[in-house]
């Protein structure tokens, strides 16, 4: 690996530990495993990821627990299904209002770290950051 790989390597790596470190605090006040609440965080950032097929693969999310995570969800009244019109065979999922605080809480907590990690870095350089990622993530959507 080159140093860029490396770098790059290192800083996902870090900030993944720093978030996961920072969640466990909505996990325990609301009783939710790790995989449940990355499903919830799918749904409010991803909301064209409405249906356990499409979060199937991400991540922590394992195909065969997909169902699980669903039905425990669903039974506690953090999400809904209705079935989606254009594919029949397939439900539509989405957040009641009950996960709005859970939703809401993770946004403070994803964003505190966020402005501490981009402190003391000049404007400019935000900027070049930020279209170095756009072209990363462009990048990464071609090879889908």
């Amino acid at each position: 690996m080159n140093n860029t790989q490396t770098c790059f390597m290192n800083f996902s790596y870090s900030l993944r530990i720093l978030l996961e470190e920072r969640m466990k605090t909505v996990q325990k006040e609301y009783d939710l495993k790790k995989s449940e609440l990355i499903f919830l965080l799918i749904l409010e950032f991803y909301p064209e990821l409405n249906s356990a097929k499409k979060i199937s693969g991400l991540g922590e999310l394992k195909r065969g627990n997909i169902s699980f995570i669903v039905e425990t969800l669903f039974k506690r009244g953090f999400i809904v299904q209705e079935t989606d019109e254009n594919d029949r065979r397939s439900n539509k999922i989405m957040l009641t209002e009950k996960a709005r605080s859970i939703i809401e809480e993770s946004k403070v907590i994803l964003n505190d770290p966020f402005s501490l990690i981009i402190e003391g870095i000049p404007k400019e350089e935000l900027e070049i950051g930020e279209k170095l990622f756009e072209k990363m993530y462009l990048n990464i959507k071609k090879l889908k």
